[in-house]
């Protein structure tokens, strides 16, 4: 009788063993069974200097929707601007791509997409507000604001700065006592 109930045990550890060895064995299977591998190229650390721990905080700082949208409003700014304090800029296509998919990886996709756009124009217009040598009116820098993002998204990302400046010293004054001059 005992053999009987060996016996019984045998069929399912054979499948067990015959799974397990397919599944280790079949090429472009994760282990949890998905199709497709993500494959990035070799990093060694060169190109733009970027502290990776600020997409950690930038991603905890985005202001999402519950259903994992973007929302573009001061907050996306504030985040946005304490990101690109920790990277150089011009950020080469190699970093552009690695922070993309980071960011997509960490985020809802088209939040995550949305925001690395976000993160690269802003790079580039701190880059553009450095090379004035003197300060920028609230006018010019709406200009500049609305090169880089679009009149729509500039607007909503820099409402509140402007409205402040506007409110301290007029449409003309220079924009660099709200942190938005030269630096």
């Amino acid at each position: 009788m005992s053999s009987s109930r060996a016996g019984a045990f045998i069929p399912p550890i054979l499948l067990a063993i015959f799974v397990c060895a397919a599944a280790v064995l079949t090429p472009g299977h994760n282990a949890a069974g998905l199709v497709g591998r993500v494959t990035l190229a070799p990093w060694d650390g060169s190109g733009a200097m970027v502290d990776w721990g600020v997409l950690d905080r930038l991603m905890e700082r985005a202001p999402l929707t519950v259903s994992g949208d973007l929302i573009v409003d001061a907050r996306t700014a504030a985040a946005l601007e304490a990101s690109a304090e920790g990277m150089a800029s011009p950020i080469p296509a190699e970093t552009r791509a690695r922070i993309r998919f980071l960011l997509q990886q960490g985020l809802p996709s088209e939040a995550g997409a949305e925001l690395a756009e976000f993160l690269f124009r802003y790079t580039d217009y701190r880059e553009a507000r450095r090379r004035f040598s003197s300060p920028l009116t609230l006018t010019e820098l709406e200009y500049l604001q609305a090169a880089h993002f679009g009149r729509s998204n500039a607007r909503a990302l820099f409402h509140q700065q402007n409205a402040m400046q506007r409110a301290m010293g007029g449409g003309g004054s220079s924009a660099a006592s709200l942190g938005q001059g030269t630096r």
